[in-house]
C-alpha cells in the first residue's frame, strides 16, 4: 500500500513489514483487545514500531472505558479515532 493512500493500513501485525510507510493504521477489535489489554508499555511499543504514524483507528468493542480514556493520552501526538466493530460477543454486538 502506498504510504499516503487515503485508506489506512489494516492491522498491527500485518503492517509491521512496512512499518516505516504506515501513516494511518486501522486496528480491529480483536487485535486491539490483544495488543492494548495492558496500558502503558503497548503504546510506547506501538510508537516505536510505527515511527511515522499520525492516526490510528481502533475498534473499541472489547476495550474498557478506562482504556478508551487513557489510550489517546498515551498515544499523543498520534490522533486516535474510535469505531465500533459490532462483534456479537463485544459490547456493541447486535
Amino acid at each position: 500500500m502506498y504510504p499516503y493512500s487515503p485508506e489506512p493500513h489494516r492491522g498491527i501485525q500485518a503492517s509491521l513489514a512496512v512499518s516505516d510507510d504506515v501513516i494511518h493504521l486501522f486496528v480491529d477489535a480483536r487485535e486491539a483487545r490483544e495488543y492494548f489489554f495492558w496500558l502503558g508499555s503497548p503504546t510506547q511499543k506501538l510508537k516505536g514500531q510505527f515511527p511515522n504514524l499520525r492516526k490510528i483507528i481502533i475498534q473499541d468493542d472489547y476495550l474498557s472505558q478506562k482504556q478508551l480514556d487513557q489510550l489517546p493520552i498515551d498515544l499523543k501526538p498520534i490522533a486516535v479515532e474510535w469505531t465500533q466493530g459490532f462483534y456479537i460477543d463485544g459490547r456493541h454486538g447486535r
